[in-house]
Formats: C-alpha cells, structure tokens, sequence
C-alpha cells in the first residue's frame, strides 16, 4: 500500500457525515471545530484505508487527508490501465491537479494522466478506484 489515511482537514470539512456513515471500522466521529461540526479521524489503528470515505467526501481534492506509506513517493506517477478503466471519472474528482482527463482511443474509453510531469503522486486517484486499475510506477523526469 503506497498511502494510508492520515486524519480530516477540518478547514476543508463540510460535516456531512459521510465518511462517518461509510467506514466500515468507525475510525471518524463528528466533532466541535469552532463554531462548526467536522469529521475527525479517531481511529487510525482499525483502519484498513479502503478509500471509501474519499469516494464519498463531497468537498472538492477531498478533506480527508493521506500519509505515504511509503518514505520516497517523489518520481513516482501513477499509470492507468486503459485496458481495465471503466471511465467513471471518479479518479478526476479527487485530482488535486485536475490531471485526469477521459479519453478515447483504438475503441476504448477510459481515463488517462494528462501530464505525467504534474502527477502529485498524492495517493487519492489510487484509493477511489474500484477496479485497483491504477498503480505507481517510476517516472524519469
């Protein structure tokens, strides 16, 4: 696993309860932020880091946060199987670059990294996947 679930940007955070309502574990509980109430993650240990609670997390590049798992993602960019996409276009709501894009070749639709050379490697495009069709893979800049 490249990334794990780190916490809830509280900043971003629109308490929707959404991620609380999915997790399958109860690693997020609402809480006083301030004058508002936002998710928090409260247990990280149970934590499986499906990625369901980025799927469902309506604010834009998501408020939930990710860790790498891994000491040295720098170089790295995420490749897209054209072959397995099913074009969702799920990958191209969490973008924090907004480099995803759905294309068409030989017959097939599916989602492609625009710019390999903008990739923030950021883990999110990876987690809300639902055919694990997205891996990492060495990038030579």
């Amino acid at each position: 696993m490249f990334y794990k679930i780190k916490g809830v940007d509280t900043d971003k955070c629109n308490g929707c309860e959404k991620c609380v309502q999915i997790c399958h574990h109860s690693c997020f509980d609402m809480v006083l932020s301030g004058n508002n109430v936002v998710a928090k993650f409260i247990n990280p240990k149970t934590c499986d880091s499906c990625g369901d609670c980025i799927v469902v997390c309506p604010v834009e590049n998501t408020a939930i946060l990710l860790k790498s798992a891994n000491k040295n993602k720098e170089g790295y960019v995420v490749k897209i199987d054209g072959e397995t996409c099913d074009a969702c276009g799920k990958c191209i709501s969490v973008c924090p670059e907004k480099n995803i894009e759905i294309v068409e070749e030989n017959g097939n639709i599916f989602a492609k990294i625009i710019d390999p050379e903008k990739c923030a490697s950021d883990g999110h495009c990876t987690f809300c996947c639902e055919n694990d069709n997205k891996k990492y893979a060495k990038h030579k800049k």
